[in-house]
């Protein structure tokens, strides 16, 4: 049995590292209502235990260049008022650029929270933890799915 697990993972391993060049990845961090540092640290691990990636990490404030990665994975969140932490201009336009170029966007779990009116964030990520009044607001279809589930069990 051993023999077969170890013969397994030399097998997966094997492949994983045979599966072609390494992406880069930049994640983007150094404010959240979340502990940032131990999510960054996972997301880190992860992707580079996966031998699949190499990672660089650029922490706020920071200002990243974006356009050598394969993927940026957001896991910024400057707070989800009017008046939460904003990126200088610079660099959002910085990533809408490399957005519309084709650029690879990750928002980790809470960064979606961020950038409440920044109006080409919130078209990048779909959908975003905002006021119920806001069009893509996640309470207001969290809500609705939730109506939906008591309903369900009534």
């Amino acid at each position: 049995m051993m023999r077969r697990l170890l013969v397994a993972t030399l097998i997966s391993a094997s492949c994983s590292a045979a599966a072609g060049p390494r992406l880069s990845a930049l994640i983007i961090d150094g404010m959240n209502n979340h502990d940032w540092a131990a999510g960054t640290r996972a997301i880190q691990t992860i992707l580079e235990g996966s031998g699949r990636f190499t990672v660089t990490i650029s922490t706020w404030p920071a200002k990243p260049d974006f356009r050598p990665y394969d993927v940026v994975i957001d896991n910024f969140n400057g707070g989800h008022t009017d008046a939460g932490t904003r990126w200088p201009r610079e660099v959002e336009q910085a990533l809408e650029t490399y957005v519309r170029g084709g650029g690879g966007l990750v928002v980790f779990h809470a960064a979606n929270n961020a950038f409440l009116n920044w109006p080409e964030f919130n078209n990048m990520i779909g959908l975003g933890w905002r006021d119920k009044t806001s069009a893509k607001a996640l309470p207001s279809a969290l809500a609705a799915r939730w109506s939906m589930c008591r309903k369900a069990k009534a």
